[in-house]
């Protein structure tokens, strides 16, 4: 199983105070993902853990990002940045950010349907098999 793994996600794993911590170690758990995610993820998961808790959980982070054994990290380029931008015009709300929408794209490139992630929306406004249910 080969799915993408939002930030909220990570956040999860990384946090036993997290609200989903328990149900993102059950999920990984259970299935043994293969995960695919993005520069720009990693980038939103570590920037949360170094403005909400300190530039030491910012480091364990990173140990983390570093430890993950079956992670594809995504680079965006031009031609995905035109992609991302197009469909933030179209999407982007208070909901959906910008690094949401490159999630859709990469996903779409990488022919992934499922998301690891804790966000909603990522059903209600992409249509996209949100994990776990």
């Amino acid at each position: 199983m080969t799915i993408f793994i939002d930030t909220s996600a990570l956040l999860a794993l990384i946090n036993s105070k997290d609200e989903f911590h328990k149900s993102a170690l059950n999920f990984v758990k259970q299935y043994h993902p293969d995960l695919v995610t993005s520069s720009w993820v990693i980038e939103e998961f570590i920037s949360h853990l170094h403005a909400r808790y300190g530039v030491k959980e910012a480091y364990n982070g990173t140990d983390f990002i570093k430890d993950l054994k079956a992670l594809k990290i995504v680079y965006l380029d031009k031609e995905k940045l035109d992609k991302i931008f197009s469909i933030y015009h179209e999407k982007g709300s208070s909901r959906i950010s910008l690094v949401d929408v490159s999630n859709v794209v990469i996903m779409k490139d990488e022919s992934l349907k499922e998301i690891f992630s804790f966000d909603r929306q990522f059903a209600s406004v992409f249509r996209l098999t949100v994990l776990p249910d």
